[in-house]
This record gives structure tokens, C-alpha cells and sequence, in this order.
């Protein structure tokens, strides 16, 4: 995931709301008949996050976003997709969990996936 974010400081300094553009690249193996293809779908986001540690300095952040996909690459994705997904980052974690909702086929067909991060 590539991130490009603003963050939006109370008047005590501390970090209170975010607002990100994501490009997320999902990679999906498949066994061909000359190995393995590697299928990459890309999808473009908006998200909004509010910080809700003001205690301290470590931001805790919860929000929500929202996506289209850009790039199909495979059978995944069909037709016009989009995605719903909630993020909840913990203070000082590394790896988050995220859940996502897809709305695939011209947005007709439900689907649910999970994503981990690990943040470097």
C-alpha cells in the first residue's frame, strides 16, 4: 500500500484526524501451464481516520474508506468493483488486521476479505 495523507493536528499538537489517498496492489498467484502467474489488481482509495489516544503521544486511529478498482488483472474482479473497508491501527502495533467489503460484477455480487499489514 502506497499512502498520501494529510494530517490535521488539535490545539494541543496532538495528532486528531486524518484523510489518505491509498493505491493498494493485491497480489494473487495462480498455477498456469508454464508455473505460476502472478495476478495483480489495484485499487485506488479515499479514507478518513480520527485519532482516539489523547492521552498520549501515540496515535491510535480508527475510520473508514472506500475504493475502485483501477487495474483488474485475472478472473478476481469482474466488472466494476468497489471496496469498503474499516481500519483500526493501535499505538505503537506493526501489523493491523483490516477487514474489506467487495462489491463486485457492476457492484451486484458481495464479498468479504481481510487484510494484514505490516507497517516497517
Amino acid at each position: 500500500t502506497l499512502s498520501l495523507g494529510i494530517t490535521f493536528r488539535d490545539h494541543f499538537g496532538r495528532k486528531n484526524i486524518r484523510t489518505s489517498f491509498l493505491w493498494d496492489n493485491l497480489f494473487f498467484a495462480e498455477k498456469g501451464t508454464d508455473g505460476y502467474l502472478n495476478n495483480v489488481n489495484s485499487f485506488l482509495s479515499l479514507s478518513f481516520e480520527k485519532n482516539f489516544n489523547t492521552k498520549t503521544k501515540s496515535p491510535q486511529w480508527f475510520g473508514i474508506g472506500a475504493g475502485l478498482l483501477t487495474r483488474r488483472n485475472g478472473d478476481y474482479f469482474k466488472g466494476n468493483t468497489a471496496k469498503i473497508f474499516i481500519i483500526h491501527e493501535m499505538e505503537n502495533r506493526r501489523i493491523s488486521l483490516q477487514p474489506e467489503f467487495y462489491l463486485t460484477d457492476d457492484f451486484k455480487k458481495f464479498a468479504f476479505g481481510m487484510t494484514m499489514k505490516y507497517t516497517f
